[in-house]
């Protein structure tokens, strides 16, 4: 006698195996009652092409020993055409797909950065047909961008509506591939959350077509190399900036080029309320001459490094001159991680007490008068202090430290601060 179970155990069983693909294709041949489950998980995140040199980071260097057999053959865009017109039941069990549209990159070793090995392209509007095919898809990343260039005739098409929960652009862009991707961007009505990294561009980036714009709620910008002002363009140019409310930038130059072109994304972003920094130069803030109606949040990061005599070096009064700049009037939440750093001066004999003794000098020396002045505008003060302290000796609990340092920060601020205050202090031993 075959016993059956009721669909709800079947279905809690198999989202245990949900990490173990091996047992899920096992389950897939069981009962076609155990086959949507089982595929819900097996789909739920497609990497093409297929390589794991491709996608494993860690082996980015190593992508000369894949010894995939049409590795360099644009057939791969065309398996993906293929199965997604083919297998169409496989689209609708997927939530997260991350796709290459230039290939693999090779890393040269006389180059400082890594170059595209052509798998074939897509056009813009093939690409919407497999996003189509995926009515569950959430998440879309796409790595080394290189869409077949638009012709004059073709346009971006709304007749059904799409969203992404994220959608990720990692890409050396060529000029050719702006107007494609602008089409294809222009096809969705809402993307939440939009990251550009690391865009390597021989021309602007910012490429205009006509038609309405999605709206985006929060983005990430990541840069390396270059003028940085092209990425602020494309999201002015593609993007409601009306509609952006978080703003992520990272590693971010300073130039006249990126401060007019962030400038202009800040004077169309009225509902943009949060801003958090990565290693962006404060001068990019202190230049806006107008305040941010919206902005309420502002997250950065700081640090200072001391020598046993004193501080220096420090960011400490950077951050507080951008919280008193006119584009931060409205700013009432501040959130800063500030890190602490020793700079050894090769004494041959440390003081057994020497590293609690030189973070309550370097405490004390940092301007407080800063914060309290700030006081009043402050809701929420979260500053989370990370000590580098490796190479000192301890005499005392460290935990007691943690305390002590706390007390010292709290003995500096007033109590006006101090209501507002939620520190952490953390050593990094």
């Amino acid at each position: 006698m075959v016993v059956c179970l009721p669909q709800e155990i079947v279905d809690q069983v198999i989202d245990h195996l949900h990490t173990n693909l091996i047992s899920l294709r096992a389950c897939t041949l069981v009962h076609t009652s155990w086959l949507s489950s089982s595929s819900l998980h097996l789909f739920r995140c497609i990497r093409w092409p297929p390589c794991p040199y491709l996608w494993d980071d860690l082996a980015q260097g190593s992508v000369e020993q894949c010894r995939c057999p049409r590795k360099g053959n644009s057939s791969w865009t065309e398996e993906l055409m293929q199965l997604f017109t083919t297998s169409r039941d496989i689209g609708r069990y997927v939530q997260e797909f991350h796709l290459s549209l230039g290939g693999y990159w090779q890393l040269h070793p006389q180059r400082a950065h890594p170059t595209i090995r052509d798998n074939g392209r897509l056009h813009w509007k093939d690409l919407l047909k497999i996003v189509d095919a995926m009515p569950l898809l959430k998440h879309l990343n796409i790595r080394a961008l290189r869409f077949r260039p638009a012709s004059p005739d073709d346009q971006p098409s709304r007749t059904i509506s799409r969203s992404l929960q994220g959608l990720s652009l990692n890409s050396p862009l060529r000029h050719l591939d702006l107007g494609s991707l602008g089409h294809f961007l222009r096809s969705f009505d809402q993307i939440k959350n939009l990251v550009i990294d690391d865009f390597r561009s021989p021309g602007p980036l910012a490429h205009y077509t006509p038609g309405p714009v999605p709206s985006v709620d929060s983005v990430t910008i990541v840069h390396a190399l270059g003028n940085a002002s092209p990425y602020f363009r494309a999201i002015q140019h593609n993007f409601d900036c009306g509609s952006i409310r978080f703003l992520f930038l990272v590693d971010i130059p300073f130039g006249d080029p990126e401060f007019v072109a962030l400038e202009d994304i800040f004077r169309e972003s009225p509902n943009l309320a949060t801003i958090i920094s990565d290693s962006t130069p404060y001068d990019i803030f202190l230049r806006v001459s107008f305040p941010c109606p919206g902005l309420r949040e502002f997250r950065t990061f700081g640090y200072c490094m001391f020598n046993g005599s004193g501080i220096s070096f420090t960011s400490w009064d950077n951050i507080w001159a951008v919280f008193a700049s006119p584009m931060m009037s409205n700013v009432d939440s501040l959130s800063i991680k500030f890190s602490m750093g020793k700079i050894d001066n090769e004494d041959p004999v440390a003081m057994p007490d020497d590293a609690e003794l030189e973070i309550v000098q370097v405490l004390r020396l940092l301007d407080w008068t800063l914060v309290n002045r700030a006081a009043s505008r402050l809701r929420h003060f979260s500053l989370h202090l990370e000590l580098d302290v490796a190479s000192r000796f301890w005499t005392s609990d460290q935990n007691a430290c943690v305390a002590r340092v706390k007390t010292i920060v709290e003995d500096q601020v007033t109590s006006r601060v101090r209501d507002a205050l939620e520190l952490v202090v953390e050593l990094a031993l």
